[in-house]
């Protein structure tokens, strides 16, 4: 007698289950050092910094940073329902690397467990879908973003795909929703996802699907995009078209492992590439599966990977890092090119590289809906995954308040500050403000400090006029001006300003 299979719910949960377990494992020791290990000591504090701001003060856009300038959390990515994920642990335990690395962590589960929902909503193939989980939340090309939390999180794009073609409305623009408010860059994801669609469907693509599926979601996140454009306009910023065409990718950086690849410690990397591997579990896939079962759906992925893939390159084919060029001029430009001078926003990205992610999201689908994925495959492409991850991880140790943090801390009335040596991005020692950034989630106090996806180019050329000037009467005679109340520094600086503490390594002084 065959007992009753279990309810689809009960299924799902046990494999979130699995693959939350397989996150945990992947990344021990991490689950026993959530407040003192973070995976980067850069960028992962500067997230942790925009976490903590978003959970302490919701859709407060003038944070504590380059003070006195406004808008300052609009500089990068806001990330905000990874800040409302963490919300909770965070408040509860006061600890602010929780919001990172429980994110961290949820970007293996999450996103493996989305790509799971979706696959098996195309194909009714458990075995097929829980591969595709493995393959999209554990393979290299997802892991070479670890550091950067809001593309390691691709869970809310997934499922705002996987809704589309469940054709639910509502938990659609909802996660659509989500996914700008990660990042920007997942709204051009998605605008370039439903173009293909509509491109390979279009005969059964009604006016009203058009109005509800596209038009309404868009229309809902011009006002989450509008203090960007606002920002944009304010400083005349955009990423020159040189920038796109360094961070592009290219086809050499395919066989470029990663630190994420255990095959790094075999082959070698390749200086000075963007880390391009699939993963091993991925290219076996690519390797022996070929037989789609829905040709019209595997055409469409198919055709999604290729532009993805192709914007991935940039504004202008590369070759071994150099740019292909007739005389003056780039020899074989590319779409990237159009997007970024005709497109809205598109001129605000970087690295044209990132596009690589959607392509990889489609590769997966588009391989696991095949009919060659038996109980076989199924283990050897699990294990080819897991077994080339190279963990453990290198993890950093966030040092302890320093003296004068604590002091900031249990200082009653919050005076605008500003601390030496400063730098910006440019210098060799950015990370410092980061630190600095993570520092001030326990006592948010306004400061002239800052470091994020952009800093204004006054305030850079303020810093460097600074790092030369101080301390003297003209800088702090600027100083005043911008508003700062109190300056750090370190203690064997003469400031001749009135001192207001001492500490092993460090003076706060009165301006």
């Amino acid at each position: 007698m065959t007992g009753k299979p279990w309810p689809s719910w009960i299924f799902n949960l046990l494999v979130l289950f699995l693959y939350c377990v397989l996150a945990v494992l992947i990344t021990w020791p991490l689950i026993i050092n959530l407040t003192r290990f973070i995976i980067d000591s850069g960028d992962g504090l500067l997230i942790t910094w925009y976490l903590n701001w978003s959970i302490a003060h919701p859709f407060d856009l003038n944070a504590n940073i380059f003070y006195p300038i406004k808008n300052t959390l609009v500089f990068s990515d806001l990330m905000l329902p990874q800040a409302f994920l963490a919300a909770p642990f965070v408040k509860l335990f006061k600890e602010p690397l929780l919001a990172y690395n429980l994110n961290f962590m949820g970007g293996f589960a999450l996103t493996a467990f989305s790509i799971y929902l979706l696959v098996f909503g195309l194909s009714k193939d458990k075995q097929a879908a829980f591969v595709a989980g493995v393959l999209a939340g554990f393979s290299s090309i997802h892991l070479n973003y670890m550091a950067h939390l809001q593309l390691f999180n691709l869970w809310p794009l997934i499922l705002t795909i996987h809704f589309f073609l469940q054709n639910k409305f509502y938990p659609y623009v909802l996660f659509f929703i989500a996914s700008v408010l990660t990042t920007a860059l997942f709204f051009y994801f998605l605008l370039v996802f439903l173009g293909v669609y509509y491109f390979v469907f279009r005969k059964i693509f009604s006016v009203d699907k058009l109005i509800k599926f596209v038009i309404i979601p868009v229309l809902f996140c011009i006002p989450m995009l509008m203090p960007y454009y606002l920002v944009s306009k304010e400083w005349n910023y955009t990423r020159p078209i040189t920038d796109a065409i360094h961070f592009s990718f290219q086809i050499p950086d395919l066989l470029n492992f990663g630190d994420s690849s255990r095959l790094t410690k075999v082959f070698g990397a390749l200086p000075g590439f963007t880390p391009g591997w699939i993963g091993l579990g991925m290219f076996l896939l690519v390797v022996f599966g070929s037989h789609f079962t829905r040709p019209g759906l595997s055409r469409m992925w198919g055709i999604f990977l290729a532009v993805c893939f192709v914007l991935s390159l940039g504004p202008a084919l590369h070759f071994v890092r150099d740019t292909v060029r007739v005389g003056p001029m780039p020899g074989i430009p590319l779409p990237y090119a159009i997007f970024y001078y005709l497109v809205p926003g598109w001129a605000g990205f970087r690295a044209a590289s990132r596009w690589l992610i959607p392509a990889a999201i489609g590769l997966v689908i588009m391989l696991t809906t095949t009919k060659k994925i038996t109980g076989k495959w199924v283990i050897i492409l699990f294990c080819a995954t897991l077994l080339e991850i190279n963990f453990p991880f290198k993890y950093y140790s966030v040092p302890e308040l320093p003296p004068e943090q604590e002091w900031l801390v249990n200082l009653k009335i919050k005076m605008p500050i500003i601390q030496f040596p400063i730098y910006y991005w440019d210098n060799p020692g950015f990370r410092e403000e980061t630190l600095r950034e993570y520092y001030s989630t326990y006592h948010w106090t306004p400061m002239y400090n800052g470091y994020s996806g952009f800093s204004p180019q006054v305030w850079e050329e303020e810093v460097k006029w600074l790092q030369n000037n101080f301390p003297g009467e003209k800088s702090y005679q600027l100083l005043r001006e911008r508003g700062i109340k109190m300056v750090i520094v370190p203690k064997d600086w003469r400031v001749n300003l009135p001192k207001i503490a001492t500490f092993t390594e460090t003076a706060i002084y009165r301006l």
